[in-house]
């Protein structure tokens, strides 16, 4: 298995850490084409589980609007800072 084969798998069987990984992965295109839309979704996995890193990543994507409609109401809730 690859790197990427491994840390899939793990973030498919619930690990909020390789789900935090995953949404990096595709949010900087790193050995997959990048695709914002798929790394909100591990990101909010990993934040539904409760994981700071999923929480303030997610929220750094509605922060800038990558991947979902720019939100800062969600970003509040995920505690990013503003510059508000």
């Amino acid at each position: 298995m690859t790197e990427f084969s491994d840390t899939r798998a793990s973030a498919e069987a619930d690990n909020a850490t390789a789900q935090v990984d995953l949404g990096f992965v595709y949010a900087n295109g790193e050995d997959v084409p990048q695709d914002d839309a798929e790394a909100v979704r591990w990101f909010r996995k990993a934040a539904d589980q409760g994981d700071a890193d999923g929480k303030v990543n997610l929220g750094c994507m509605y922060q800038e609007g990558r991947g979902v409609p720019q939100d800062d109401t969600l970003v509040r809730q995920q505690n990013v800072p503003t510059s508000s």
